[in-house]
């Protein structure tokens, strides 16, 4: 998405949303990236945000990678955005774990001679004429 006029209003993308150096940008951003050549004021949530040639942002950033160059301006309050939370990776690892134990089971179950199904093949197959 690209602004080169005046814009008041929330957005969400999943791509790419730039403010042209005409662009003129009110608004809630959440982003995977903001480019900013023009003024924007509010609060973006992005993977990353760039003010680049002279871009002027006003108001709350959320970012992993924040970009700002010699000639533009920030005002406001700048946050690292956090990937996941140590509970989230904890419960995701323990998720995986339990996943991957149980496919194992299954494969010893199917696997085992001892089991109903195979022990009747292997008495048909093992009896002596």
């Amino acid at each position: 998405m690209h602004i080169d006029g005046h814009f008041n209003g929330d957005i969400s993308s999943k791509n790419i949303v730039k403010v042209g150096k005409a662009g003129v940008l009110k608004s809630n951003v959440k982003a995977e990236k903001l480019i900013i050549t023009g003024k924007f004021t509010g609060n973006a949530e992005c993977n990353v945000i760039e003010l680049i040639d002279g871009g002027e942002a006003d108001g709350k950033l959320v970012s992993s990678s924040l970009i700002i160059d010699s000639k533009s301006q920030f005002q406001g309050e700048s946050l690292r955005k956090q990937a996941s939370t140590a509970s989230d990776v904890k419960n995701d690892k323990k998720a995986t774990e339990d996943s991957v134990l149980e496919k194992i089971s299954d494969l010893n179950d199917d696997m085992d001679p001892f089991k109903k199904n195979r022990t009747a093949k292997l008495s048909t197959t093992n009896k002596k004429p």
